[in-house]
């Protein structure tokens, strides 16, 4: 028997011989783990026990709670306990607390667009053909337009790339190189391609600003140097979402795709993308631009990777997440939230209605969560107190 069936069994044998807290006063309608999961470790942690695997981190994991609930405490100890079993790229986008592991761990390389440390060129493929790169990325460039022309607009901005790239071959150009290059082109004014080279334009232009550096160069990041088990990354992403949503999903597409083509023996760890305000990359708005695909390719990618070792881990604090991410996550970790989330969660979860009714009338303590992964029941666990360092500074993580 391994230690998840053992975890089970213990489960199983510990519902039988407790009463249920049906109908008692105060008490909430929850499970706690047997003495011997060692209550507080809510994923990962033990020598013998673990509620949820690394099979489990790698159909993914997702974090849902309020402000203040205790999620990147748990996420932050988990990752410090966790960070010799799996390599972890950290995305975070507002509070920049992850670059604290720093003061954890002796591996940690913090990469940050608004210090302009990260130098990546986003029209570089990594593992892919040129022309398929191209596809990808003016994909998600599209989707962030958010326009009902999204697609002349995509078709237009990938014929200018390849023509770019033709011109300026073998050099790879920069995002600042294709908006010279869009920007000196003479098209016919009120026709269809002047449309798409004014809104391209515009977003080029907006992104430049917000990514600086990395928008003018002609080299990026290695996704070898990325995929370096010896070290954890986290990425500092820029602080306006849609920005920070194709940074995000440039970045995933790059290390995924990169991964499925390594041979076995370079994914000896799993690697763990453990992304922060995930609505950035994972929003609701998603489905209002279906007309690129950008969304289905993504889920189809994620829901893929597990076969190459590759987990995620999201963590947010709303509802506006897009339906597919409560599909594609196995486990589930809910912490103090309102109503709306909470009785979401509930749905997702399998929760019982007196247990609903419990969290929204009563609800959790902050450091507590309910926890449910894959057909295990859910149970109430205690976060293990973690003393986070945040005093990191800006000089200390510039290179």
């Amino acid at each position: 028997m391994d230690n998840f069936q053992r975890y089970y069994a213990n489960v199983d044998a510990f519902n039988k011989k407790a009463a249920f807290f049906k109908g008692i006063s105060g008490t909430p309608p929850f499970e706690f783990p047997p003495k011997e999961m060692e209550e507080g470790y809510i994923i990962g942690v033990g020598q013998n026990h673990r509620p949820v695997s690394i099979k489990n981190i790698t159909e993914h994991v997702l974090f849902m709670g309020g402000t203040g609930a205790g999620k990147t405490i748990g996420l932050t100890g988990f990752i410090v306990r966790n960070q010799g079993e799996i390599k972890f790229v950290e995305l975070d986008r507002v509070k920049n607390d992850y670059r604290n592991l720093r003061r954890h761990l002796p591996n940690v390389r913090v990469h940050s667009y608004p210090l302009r440390t990260f130098r990546d060129n986003f029209l570089q493929p990594a593992g892919l053909a040129d022309t398929e790169w191209d596809s990808i990325f003016c994909d998600l460039f599209a989707q962030q337009l958010q326009m009902v022309s999204g697609a002349g607009t995509s078709l237009y901005l990938y014929q200018s790339i390849r023509e770019l790239k033709k011109l300026v071959q073998p050099r790879i150009p920069s995002l600042f190189d294709l908006y010279e290059f869009i920007r000196a082109k003479k098209e016919r004014p009120f026709s269809e391609n002047f449309k798409y080279q004014e809104r391209i334009l515009n977003r080029l232009a907006a992104l430049i600003e917000d990514y600086g550096s990395v928008a003018d160069c002609s080299e990026g990041y290695s996704c070898e140097d990325m995929q370096d088990e010896r070290y954890n990354d986290v990425i500092e992403l820029p602080m306006k979402p849609d920005s920070a949503s194709l940074a995000s999903e440039v970045l995933i597409f790059k290390n995924l795709r990169y991964r499925m083509k390594l041979p076995l023996e370079r994914r000896r760890k799993p690697l763990c993308f453990v992304i922060d305000e995930a609505k950035c990359v994972f929003g609701i708005e998603k489905a209002h631009v279906r007309y690129t695909g950008s969304m289905d390719n993504l889920s189809i990618l994620i829901s893929t990777s597990r076969e190459f070792g590759v987990g995620f881990i999201l963590s947010d604090q709303t509802s506006s997440l897009h339906p597919t991410v409560f599909e594609i996550c196995s486990s589930q970790a809910l912490f103090r939230a309102n109503a709306e989330i909470t009785v979401r969660m509930g749905k997702v979860m399998g929760l019982l209605r007196e247990q609903v009714d419990w969290l929204t009338t009563e609800g959790l303590k902050v450091g507590q969560c309910v926890l449910k992964t894959g057909n295990f029941p859910p149970v109430l666990v205690n976060i293990p107190f973690f003393n986070f360092q945040k005093d990191v500074t800006d000089e200390e993580i510039r290179f």
